[in-house]
């Protein structure tokens, strides 16, 4: 069996647990364009990694053009971004995060962040919880599918085969996006998407949470 070197982390609703205030930041979104919000529920089962297709899917009505649409997709991210700022103190790494970065480094692997969250927030997070000397590798931006960041980081950036590598996300395109690239995958099931809906992706292993994340990366990291 190959083990793995390197450890390729999702950072929102993975090692950040904002899914908590995924309610209100609907509720705000939706409202912005007049249009009643999904229950969480419908969201959970439906999310991945592309949010703009779930709203319109869900009732904000989509321009007619591809410019007006990107213009539009801006709108929805600025909204969201904007709620995050002003809700930055009540959004937390989970109570594990460090503990399990750290468990990382100390096994000498490879530790890496992928997400689709924008480098301004990102760096700020990381900033303020201390968490950046921890990853050698960080790529932001990675929408609507993190597949080309995932060659990116393990073929360029750690120079390794994908059966080396396992990607820890919380929602069914995490786990699609990775097996795209031949990569082991543990889905988090603390997050955004619904056990269900990640399980019906078939991923590699299945997580209730980080101190389970790290009990399959130490097995199959030996």
């Amino acid at each position: 069996m190959t083990r793995w070197k390197v450890a390729i982390f999702d950072w929102n609703g993975t090692l950040l647990g904002d899914e908590r205030l995924a309610p209100e930041m609907l509720e705000e979104i939706f409202a912005h364009f007049g249009v009643q919000a999904p229950s969480l529920e419908q969201f959970r089962e439906k999310i991945g990694g592309d949010f703009t297709e779930f709203f319109y899917n869900h009732g904000i009505p989509r321009p007619e053009t591809a410019q007006a649409e990107e213009v539009q997709n801006e709108i929805i991210r600025k909204v969201r971004e904007d709620f995050i700022v002003r809700n930055q103190e009540r959004i937390h790494p989970r109570s594990e995060t460090k503990w399990l970065l750290e468990n990382c480094r100390q096994a000498g692997l490879g530790i890496a962040l992928i997400s689709a969250e924008s480098k301004s927030i990102l760096d700020s997070q990381l900033a303020h919880y201390e968490l950046r000397e921890y990853f050698n590798h960080i790529l932001t931006d990675a929408r609507p599918t993190k597949e080309s960041a995932l060659r990116e980081v393990v073929e360029r950036l750690f120079k390794m085969q994908p059966q080396q590598c396992c990607y820890i996300g919380d929602t069914s395109s995490d786990v699609r996006d990775a097996k795209k690239v031949d990569m082991k995958v543990i889905a988090l099931t603390q997050g955004l998407s619904s056990k269900e809906c990640l399980e019906a992706a078939h991923p590699d292993f299945t997580a209730d949470s980080l101190t389970e994340v790290w009990e399959i990366i130490e097995r199959n990291s030996r």
